[in-house]
């Protein structure tokens, strides 16, 4: 499944090429999203929440897709072929007078208000690449200076390219979701939890405990939680900017070759309640229980 870096790069390309322009094709291939309504508007931004992606109209509404497992956009030439004839498979047309975006097997679409978009995310945590989850410390440094990307939502600046509004309300709420779960809880099952931070997967359960040096069955209260969550943001903020060769992995998808660390073959085992179990890499040297 896709995470938050790869959600955020994807939005961040598709917003650069449809931002301020108009919509000459909306083809929306889903049951239930209306069959017009979006063609002749102008695309105000594309922006990404965990692992939804949002593209907001000048008419107040909002196209939201999901790439669940196997979802990905692709930007064409407006006049290619891929675009004048696009496969079943894609699930929605964007496209400008000379660009078209293309989503193939999205998993998930719907048109709604855009002042709706916070009922529709709030049983999720905040996004761990959120203008809003700086962490304290980094702050005041990242207002000063912009090049640190210690919020990375676009490049070229923030929504609409002005400066992002830089805050650790998210952060702290973040951390004090963590604090108030069962702190005998498995951390690696607990950073697959959306409700409590959102954007992390499988990948950066994986390399952020393994910089850690933590096993993903230590309890909760027993890691430090500000710190894996700071240092598990900046290395999603490496992907994002420099995707996908920001992307270093030193545990994931490793299973069987030796630690980067202490040479010692690496493993894989299920993590998360019984039917939501998912796989945790990690050394079972540098990580012991």
């Amino acid at each position: 499944m896709p995470e938050g870096d790869t959600v955020l790069a994807a939005a961040n390309n598709l917003h650069r090429v449809l931002a301020g322009n108009t919509l000459v094709r909306g083809d929306l291939n889903w049951p239930s999203a209306p069959a017009q309504g979006i063609v002749g508007r102008r695309v105000i931004e594309v922006d990404a929440y965990a692992k939804h992606m949002l593209f907001r109209l000048d008419n107040g509404t909002s196209v939201r897709t999901h790439l669940r497992m196997e979802g990905v956009w692709s930007i064409v030439p407006a006049q290619s072929r891929e675009a004048r004839r696009p496969s079943p498979h894609v699930r929605a047309q964007l496209a400008t007078e000379t660009t078209a975006c293309l989503g193939y097997w999205l998993g998930m679409l719907d048109v709604l208000p855009t002042a709706k978009e916070a009922d529709l995310l709030a049983h999720m945590g905040p996004d761990i690449l959120s203008d809003r989850f700086v962490p304290t410390p980094f702050l005041s440094r990242a207002r000063l200076d912009p090049t640190l990307r210690i919020a990375p939502r676009r490049a070229s600046g923030g929504l609409g390219g002005n400066p992002p509004e830089l805050s650790d309300d998210w952060w702290r709420l973040g951390i004090a979701r963590y604090e108030a779960e069962d702190q005998s809880r498995p951390i690696g099952e607990s950073m697959l939890d959306q409700t409590l931070v959102s954007g992390m997967g499988t990948i950066y359960l994986a390399e952020g405990l393994f910089a850690m040096k933590v096993s993903p069955w230590r309890p909760i209260g027993e890691v430090d939680i500000p710190r894996l969550l700071a240092s598990t943001r900046q290395n999603m903020i490496r992907s994002v900017t420099d995707y996908p060769r920001g992307r270093r992995h030193h545990a994931h998808g490793r299973v069987g070759e030796p630690c980067h660390a202490c040479g010692t073959l690496m493993k894989v085992a299920q993590v998360g309640p019984p039917l939501k179990e998912r796989p945790a890499f990690y050394c079972p040297r540098c990580q012991e229980k």
